[in-house]
């Protein structure tokens, strides 16, 4: 089973090759129970460094899925082990249609690491998280604030129409806009869908 958690490595290595010699932009998001967490955390941590070394050396920024409910701490505990150890480009992703995801997005706008937020597209229960669209959506603009306000360089991700208006709306309250210092917090249309 390891041989085949080492092959999904080899496979977005291969992928970042590919991607390398055809010049485009260079980011690529992965899923850590593709990459073992599911088996155990430690092989996962290999395995994502085994993308992350020459992911830096060629100008990749590796964004973290978040999956499932059941994975979010330990989705999170990875990727901050592997901020401490200096990965700065790493980001992760975190839905607004959990409750934890408000002390989440604190305590990662502090690290200074990059957040993409979404809606979160899993069945999840009553306890972890939101189970009715008006409270998702009302989590989600408050997160989006919150990373915009605070956070480093945020992805805003939804197809909700009225979501994008409200983040266009709030950004340009507060003076960003796409052409901005990428260094800075800012908003762009590739990160609003």
């Amino acid at each position: 089973f390891r041989r085949v958690l080492f092959r999904s490595a080899r496979e977005y290595l291969h992928v970042m090759d590919l991607i390398v010699a055809s010049g485009i932009e260079r980011n690529i998001s992965l899923k850590l129970t593709q990459l073992g967490l599911s088996v155990d955390r430690a092989t996962c941590v290999d395995n994502l460094r085994r993308i992350l070394d020459p992911a830096r050396e060629h100008g990749f920024f590796v964004r973290i899925d978040m999956e499932n409910s059941p994975w979010t701490a330990l989705t999170l505990e990875v990727f901050e082990l592997l901020w401490e150890q200096q990965y700065r480009n790493l980001g992760v992703v975190l839905q607004s249609a959990l409750y934890r995801s408000e002390s989440d997005v604190v305590r990662l706008n502090q690290l200074g690491a990059r957040v993409r937020l979404v809606k979160g597209a899993y069945k999840e229960s009553g306890n972890v998280a939101y189970q009715k669209k008006h409270e998702v959506d009302a989590a989600y603009v408050r997160l989006m604030q919150t990373l915009i306000d605070h956070g480093t360089m945020p992805a805003i991700a939804t197809h909700d129409p009225a979501l994008i208006t409200q983040t266009r709306e709030y950004a340009s309250a507060r003076g960003l806009t796409p052409d901005r210092d990428r260094k800075s917090t800012r908003l762009n249309s590739s990160h609003v869908k």
